[in-house]
């Protein structure tokens, strides 16, 4: 199984689904379910580690001449409620494992979450909880931050 890395949760979140009609429902430390969309797994296919999505943010931003923000799934999954996972029909199982396995190690792999009814998931495509290693110390804020940096430098060089 391969895994890219994400900011390593530190305490309970809220369903970050916007599809999902909740209203932010909490999702204590090491519950919930991890929803991992097929465009994020291919934006993140050629930077695995937070430090290479920080490095392809700042490309990105340079050819463009414009700050990026990140929006839900696109560079990493999205943390969703049970009333959010069956709304998107995810394989409950297989979506808490992966959650539980976030919160654990900061890991999520590499792959779709499936969908209910989907063939059965070979045991490989299952993230398993065995403690990975530590992730990169950077957060997202700072890459969001250096981002908007970025684009405002640019912004401003172009006579603006």
């Amino acid at each position: 199984m391969e895994y890219f890395e994400d900011e390593k949760p530190t305490s309970g979140c809220v369903c970050s689904d916007p599809e999902c009609p909740c209203n932010e429902t909490s999702i204590p430390v090491g519950t919930g379910y991890l929803y991992i969309p097929k465009s994020c797994c291919e934006f993140r296919r050629d930077c695995r580690t937070r430090r290479e999505l920080h490095d392809k943010a700042e490309r990105i931003a340079r050819r463009s001449n414009q700050y990026m923000i990140f929006g839900h799934g696109v560079a990493s999954p999205i943390l969703v409620c049970e009333e959010g996972a069956k709304k998107r029909r995810l394989d409950l199982d297989v979506a808490a494992k992966d959650a539980k396995h976030w919160w654990t190690t900061g890991h999520v792999p590499l792959r779709p979450t499936p969908r209910a009814g989907d063939p059965q998931v070979p045991r490989a495509d299952v993230a398993s909880h065995r403690p990975a290693a530590a992730t990169s110390s950077s957060s997202w804020l700072v890459l969001i931050a250096i981002v908007v940096a970025i684009g405002v430098a640019v912004y401003l060089a172009n006579g603006h």
